[in-house]
């Protein structure tokens, strides 16, 4: 498969500010063993442990609500940390300190009025194929783009 693919999690992304230091946000782009919301009305996907064993040296931009002209951070820049864990693929974003991120971003986060992170990934480039099991379509292996906090997302919008 050679499409860019994404994928929406709900409620897991928070805002974090401490003292002088710079605001972060750190959520969950994916994480393991738990089905996505349904895709197209006709199917869920399930990522495994080890699907992002080789993304780490991708050079993966954090966006917001979809949007490339509202970038939050970018892993070649050292202001988006990657790290797969037991959970799953774990971002951490130092935020750009403006206002504008502050209204539009932070203090809804604060709030709880955004709360969704989603990813887009295409299926890794070394020969693995999705396999379907009992639970849906379980992804082997992938490499990922982009990483997003969100308001709001639809799987059935196309993206």
């Amino acid at each position: 498969m050679s499409e860019r693919e994404i994928r929406c999690y709900s409620g897991e992304v928070r805002a974090e500010t401490h003292n002088d230091e710079p605001s972060r946000i750190i959520g969950y782009g994916s994480v393991f063993d738990s089905r996505s919301e349904l895709i197209f009305g006709s199917f869920r996907e399930i990522i495994r442990p080890g699907a992002f064993d080789d993304v780490l040296q991708d050079d993966v931009r954090a966006l917001f609500n979809h949007d490339p002209n509202f970038i939050l951070g970018r892993t070649s820049a050292g202001t988006l940390a990657l790290t797969v864990d037991e959970r799953g693929l774990r971002y951490d974003i130092t935020a750009p300190e403006t206002q504008t991120i502050r209204d539009l971003v932070l203090a809804p986060m604060q709030r709880g009025d955004i709360n969704q992170s989603s990813f887009a990934f295409r299926v890794a480039r070394d020969g693995e194929e999705w396999y379907h099991d009992e639970d849906g379509v379980v992804i082997p292996s992938l490499t990922v783009f982009w990483v997003w906090v969100m308001n709001y997302f639809s799987s059935d919008r196309g993206w």
